[in-house]
């Protein structure tokens, strides 16, 4: 298996919630010397967005008071989701979405928009 195949395997694993997956990317980007293991291990993704997304999506023509009182609870879905924890399936599709974003920023050299 080549690197670039290990890489991409590794990456689609990651952004599609497994978490064994997440592990072995940035213990075979530490062995191969590449310093974005320490960015994956920080996962630096703005979540407050991703959640803020989802609401914008879901909760189109109900008021502002109703979206501000669900922030907290899909707050706390979003990061369910984040460690593997069965959630509704439109957060589950905007963590997955998020990671997919940042992964290819982070990773140019592979193309993540054909494995969605």
């Amino acid at each position: 298996m080549s690197e670039d195949s290990t890489l991409l395997g590794l990456l689609q694993g990651y952004y599609r919630g497994d978490r064994l997956a997440r592990s072995a990317l940035v213990d075979w980007l530490e062995e191969n010397g590449d310093n974005r293991a320490d960015v994956v291990r920080r996962e630096p993704i703005d979540w407050d967005a991703v959640t803020r997304s989802i609401l914008e999506l879901d909760r189109e023509g109900r008021g502002r008071r109703r979206r501000r009182r669900d922030y907290g609870r899909y707050r706390w879905y979003v990061d369910c989701a984040r460690v593997g924890s069965p959630v509704l399936p439109e957060v589950e599709r905007a963590v997955r979405e998020a990671r997919r974003q940042w992964l290819q920023k982070l990773f140019p050299e592979v193309d993540l928009s054909a494995s969605r």
